[in-house]
């Protein structure tokens, strides 16, 4: 995944585990099925990358179709993108409901609670940079031994 996040051919601007987000296509030497290869997903035409595992992108797939799709870390439900594109303003969050389950399997039950979900944009590995009231970037905080020498 390295020679992929520190490559001068393109700009990356969202990675994963297994997942990247570039501004121009890779080499078709590298995307197949195969074990070890990129899997060519969809072309990009818009995406908000909020924090870790929060980030949605509006896609070309299938051909000349624009469709939207939202990944947020621990809520259960369907996320709007355009929900998610609010939290680009300084100090938004959004409230979500959601009903989640917890296993007790030592007891042989589960039970299902309702709860508020608050979802915000974080600066805690990097700082937010804002211009205008809109979130456009980020960059790494630095710490040395122990305090942060940069913001």
């Amino acid at each position: 995944m390295s020679q992929y996040k520190n490559s001068d051919d393109y700009n990356l601007y969202y990675t994963d585990t297994d997942s990247i987000i570039i501004d121009k296509p890779l080499k078709y030497d590298v995307i197949s099925n195969d074990i070890g290869l990129w899997k060519l997903k969809n072309e990009l035409k818009e995406g908000v990358f909020g924090s870790p595992k929060l980030w949605g992108a509006k896609v070309v797939y299938p051909i000349n179709t624009v469709n939207e799709f939202t990944k947020v870390r621990g809520y259960m439900n369907a996320l709007k993108y355009s929900d998610l594109k609010k939290l680009l303003k300084k100090g938004a969050s959004l409230n979500l409901k959601q009903e989640k389950s917890f296993k007790c399997i030592s007891k042989g039950y589960m039970s299902f609670i309702k709860q508020t979900y608050k979802l915000i944009t974080t600066d805690f590995k990097r700082k937010l940079i804002y211009r205008n009231k809109k979130l456009v970037g980020t960059t790494p905080l630095i710490l040395k031994d122990g305090h942060l020498i940069s913001k």
